[in-house]
Order: C-alpha cells, then structure tokens, then sequence
C-alpha cells in the first residue's frame, strides 16, 4: 500500500510533473504516526528543480524513500542546494552479464552520509526480489558470485575478486567492501551464476542468466568533476538516476578534451576467468554533428575482441566482434572509458587541453528522459531480446530513423565498411561526410583507431610522420572522384574482403581502388572487394573513392561503339559476289575480318584505314551465315551478320 508522502514546499499532484524540491519523510518520525513513506514512480520522468531531502523509512521492509521502476528516471534541474538526508532512492539495472563476464559500471547513487554527492560502495548494491522489495547482498573471495534468481530466496553473493576501479593515472585498484567509488567514476563487476530449479522441480542447474542489481542511496546531481588520465583513457560511467546524453557532455565547452568514448563488450559465451581463454575488446563512439536536443545517434564502431595472456595483454584476434549497440543515450548504471587527450591530435584541429584543469564535468543539464532501448539508442548492454520501445523524451517529440534491424542509423551521410581478414576477424569502420568535415581533425566526427587487432588492421589516416593519426572514423567533404587513403597491415598472407553493410543518403557506388595494379573494386552489400596481400604494412597504395576512372572511359568506349554501329552500313551484294561496307564517318579500320559460324576465320584485312567506301569479296566463300568484325585503331568493335547465297 502507499504509505504517506510529505513534500516540503509542494504537494505532489501527479508523478512526471516539475516540483521545487521533495522531502521524503518516514511518519514514524511525526507524533502519532508509525508508518514507513515512500514515491513510487512508475515508467515516467520524476523532475526537481532544486534538492532532494530524504529520511531513512525504519523498517527493511521499505527500505528507500523513491522507487524509480519499469523506465522511471529522476532529474533535477539548476537549482544549487545539494541533496542531504540518510534515506535513499531505488533504482535498478539488469547485468546481463554471468560470474564469468564484466560490465563496466558507473553508480547513480552514494552512501546517504553528509551532504552532497558521495561515494559509492557495493554496500549500497541490493538484491532485487520484487517490485519494491530487495534484500542485502553479500561479498565473497570466491572466483564466481552467486545470484538470487530474482525472487528466489537464495542471496545475492558478489565476488571481491573481479571489483576494481581506475581514477587518474592509476592502475586497477580494489574496491572490495569499501565505499571508494568517487562520483562520476567507474568500476567494473563480473555478473553472477544464478541458481534455477530445472527439470523435476528438484534438480538445481548453475546457468548464465540475468541478475537483476537495486542500487540504493543518495542520489547523484549537480557538477560532478572526473579528473581525465594523462595516458588518455579514464574509466568513467554515468554518474545520475537518469539517461546521459554524451552527446551534451562531448560538446560542453568545459569538456573539450574529450575525443571519443570506448566501451567494452566481451565474448559472453566463454565460461573461464583466465585472461588467456577470455575474448573482448572495446568499441568507439563519437557524437558526430553538435545536437543537444536531437535523436541522432552517432557513430559506433563494433569492437573486435581478442585473445590476451596470462598477464591480460592482447595477443591476437578472435574471429569474434562484438555487438552493433546503441550508445548515444547512456542508461543508468552504465559505464564506459573517456579517451580525453587534446594533445594526440594537436594540429588536426584540435585545442589543446589546459594541464591545469584536466577533468571533465558532468551537469544537470546532460540528463535527458529517454528510455532503455535499441530505437531509442540506449542500451546498457546488447542482448537477444533488445526493447525497441518508442523514444521517449522531455525534450524533443522527433522520430528517429531506423534500419531494418530496428537500429537507429545517423542520417549524416556515410558509409560503414566491414573488412574481414580471412577468418580471423573484420574490422568495423565508418567514413562520413557531414557538413563542415575537413581533411584535418575534426573533434565529434573522427574517432581514433584503437590498433588493437594483432593479425592484421586497416584504418584511415591523416598528417604525416610524428603528426600522423589513425584513425577507424572519418570525416572529410564529400568529393565523388577524391581518393581517400586506407592503410593495410597484416602479419601473414591473407585474403581481404571490403564491403559495405550501410550506405547512408549516398547514391554513389564506392569503390577500393588499388593505385599499384590500377584497379577499381567495386564495393556494395552484395559485392566484396577482394584483395591477397602478403604479410607486411601497405601505405599509399589503396584508397577508397566514388568514381571509378575505368568504368568510365568503359562507358565512353560503349557510347562510341554504338555510334560507329549506327553510321557503318553494310550490303551484302551476292550477284557481285561482294560485301559492300560504307563508312561515312571515315572511322580508321586497323582490322577486318570474317567468321563462319564455327569461328574459323575465312578472310582478313589488315590496315583497311578511313576510305568512306571499300568491300570484301565472297563470292569464294560457301553459302550461309557470317559474322563481320571491323575493330578500328581505338579498339571500337563493329560487328554484322551476313548470308552468302553465290548463285550458280
């Protein structure tokens, strides 16, 4: 039942509507009263303008003073004062993930001590057993956490083993028990096995499922600072109650050394907490175009997973990618890693960043209401029943295009080129032309290339020696017959295969162009460019372009040869017994020749030259059916069908 909800300024009148601030308090705490107080708020937008004040409920029965369930989300707007209280908000986030995978993660919430933005723990992590109810979790050395079935009695058991953080310009550090996650970091967890009753009714099976995590406590608001790593990538994670759109965070002035976003994605099929049998691998996303209030998604390339040692370093490709998934909308919970260094491309465009402020802020003003989904482009992790529920948003009622998948698809026009390297791996890559892109780089629509397939990459590239950057998504003006550099390096022989999966408001063919053999491959859905290549690095020789220069002296050939067909008229004069050819045009005859049906050749000239009347005699030859051939000194072809008939 819903207990009482006291609000400090205003009354609630209907969830989703804008209030000045919330006070959350247990009527156990007001005379003659005894009850616990909550809001629950159910697949909608709960928006504050200033603080949050809650009031820890007595019992653990309801344990949080404000349930966000089934898509509800919490944003407060500009007002300064900081949330305070010691009770708590409930939000929750599925894994998605078993004890043997990570996910990276960034907390919503903090422990309800002080004032303000607090650390996090996994203290403040519950286990989910219904609606509103939720049970205390529990931290084991053990290599695989256990999870409750959601619902189930069982405990919700999460292993030390696999909890690290990263700030700034450290290496992974243990979090264990302890609440040392600062706000607007991240950290990575491995999932749970979660025990289910099979068969039976009596026999217990250890599966890979879903576990579904309840984080409770102070929610975050307000200016988070993340101090960005001077090795250029940071472990971070949305840090609010609510979706981050990263394309606000990318374009907010005071975050300029953003370059791009990677997340990580890994082989959930693999069952091994050993480095040496995992496979994973991080993919990049960058904004594209500035659009605060649009739907656009972005880019994102497929991250290729790899295989690693004993030590965790990369040691070759899987023959695996990871999943096409939709990033522009961070949902709850979900973490990622900041690649935040100006100086990498200093000179492409870039400004480089201050030494002395080197950090990145998240804002009120980044939050946006949109729902977990694939159309919506949210996903906190891929998976095979993906939501692809309509867009949902405060600001903004536009649709968002699709593809045939359901996934949203940025109307910027591009292409996206998948290159497979035999059967070890492809590579995923994007080249784009919107407006104002130059051939330098441009911050939001170029991504760097992570280098990170062993047995062989491809990338585009710009500047040249030390200022050379790679790159796996770029962004130049479209010019159909401009050549666009393409880089190949494999360590073995290998056959490569270019197409192209998605063409994007381009009606152009695109073509790899191979400078050293001087051939066009034409590139599509349903046609490959393939190329052998030895092992060893292949700069200045490939390009991607729009024209291919053959194809076109091929159509002007056709266009001649249909001319010269039509001005060339021939009479077969049997009581002559000659073939009579006019040539008005005065085309220059290098070759004439004549085929029976067999294809013997029966007569030839050589040199024939531009007289404008000549012949052939045939009165020699057997009655029937001939083919003529004309070729003339630029190779055009003129072909006929005569029938002898010498009479006797």
């Amino acid at each position: 039942m819903m207990k009482n909800l006291l609000l400090s300024t205003v009354v609630l009148l209907a969830i989703g509507t804008s209030i000045a601030q919330v006070s959350v308090i247990p009527r156990s705490a007001i005379p003659n009263n005894g009850d616990d107080s909550y809001i629950y708020v159910n697949n909608t937008i709960l928006f504050v303008t200033d603080e949050i004040d809650l009031t820890e409920n007595p019992t653990d029965t309801i344990a949080a003073s404000i349930y966000l369930r089934n898509g509800a989300q919490l944003i407060q707007g500009t007002g300064t004062d900081p949330n305070t209280g010691t009770g708590s908000i409930s939000v929750i986030q599925d894994s998605r993930s078993d004890s043997y995978d990570y996910n990276f993660w960034g907390s919503p919430i903090g422990v309800p001590t002080s004032t303000g933005n607090q650390n996090f723990g996994m203290t403040r992590v519950k286990d989910s057993t219904s609606l509103i109810g939720s049970t205390v979790s529990y931290r084991s050395a053990n290599h695989n956490a256990k999870g409750s079935g959601m619902g189930t009695p069982d405990s919700l058991v999460i292993s030390n083993r696999w909890l690290y953080r990263r700030e700034a310009n450290t290496s992974w550090i243990p979090i264990g028990s302890s609440s040392t996650v600062a706000p607007g970091y991240g950290f990575i967890m491995k999932g749970t096995n979660v025990t289910t009753v099979v068969g039976d009714g009596t026999t217990i099976s250890e599966d890979a499922n879903n576990q579904r995590y309840d984080f409770q406590g102070r929610p975050n608001q307000g200016d988070i600072e993340v101090v960005t790593d001077s090795a250029r990538v940071t472990l971070s994670g949305n840090p609010y109650p609510s979706a981050l759109d990263l394309n606000r965070v990318f374009y907010d002035e005071d975050n300029s050394e953003i370059v791009q976003f990677r997340f990580w994605d890994e082989d959930r099929s693999i069952n091994s907490h050993l480095y040496r049998e995992n496979k994973g691998g991080y993919g990049s996303w960058i904004p594209g175009t500035n659009d605060p209030n649009g739907t656009d998604p972005g880019f994102y390339t497929q991250p290729v997973f790899l295989n690693y040692d004993n030590s965790g370093a990369p040691t070759g490709s899987t023959g695996v990618n990871g999943a096409m998934t939709q990033r522009r909308f961070a949902p709850i919970g979900q973490g990622y890693n900041i690649f935040a260094d100006s100086t990498a491309v200093n000179g492409h465009g870039m400004v480089p960043a201050d030494p002395s402020n080197d950090m990145i802020i998240y804002k009120d003003s980044h939050r946006r209401y949109i729902t977990e989904g694939i159309a919506n482009s949210s996903q906190f992790r891929d998976q095979d029943n993906n939501d692809v529920s309509a867009s949902a948003d405060i600001n903004d009622d536009s649709t968002t295009v699709t593809n045939e998948e359901g996934h949203p698809v940025s109307q910027v026009p591009h292409i996206r080129l998948n290159t497979f390297f035999g059967e070890s791996h492809f590579r995923d890559m994007i080249l784009a032309f919107p407006s104002g892109a130059t051939h330098g780089f441009d911050r939001g629509m170029d991504a760097i290339h992570p280098m990170d397939a062993v047995n062989g990459d491809c990338y585009f590239i710009i500047g040249e020696g030390d200022e050379q950057v790679n790159l796996v998504i770029e962004s130049v003006p479209f010019v159909a017959d401009e050549t666009i550099p393409l880089t190949f390096t494999v360590n073995q022989q290998t056959k490569i295969s270019m197409e192209v999966v998605e063409q994007i408001n381009i009606s152009e063919t695109a073509y790899l162009f191979d400078k050293e053999k001087n051939v066009y491959h034409e590139m599509t859905s349903e046609t490959s460019a393939d190329v052998f290549l030895e092992a060893g690095l292949y700069e200045n020789r490939f390009f991607i372009t729009f024209v291919d220069s053959h194809k076109s002296q091929r159509d002007q050939v056709i266009v001649n040869q249909k001319e010269a067909v039509s001005n060339v008229d021939f009479f077969q004069n049997n009581s002559a017994g000659i073939l009579e050819v006019k040539n008005p045009e005065g085309y220059d005859i290098a070759n004439a020749a004549i085929y029976d049906l067999t294809g013997k050749l029966v007569h030839t000239d050589q040199n024939v030259g531009t007289s404008t009347n000549f012949s052939f005699p045939t009165g020699n030859l057997s009655d029937g059916v001939y083919l003529v051939k004309l070729t003339t000194v630029d190779n055009i072809s003129i072909d006929y069908k005569t029938r002898v008939f010498n009479k006797k």
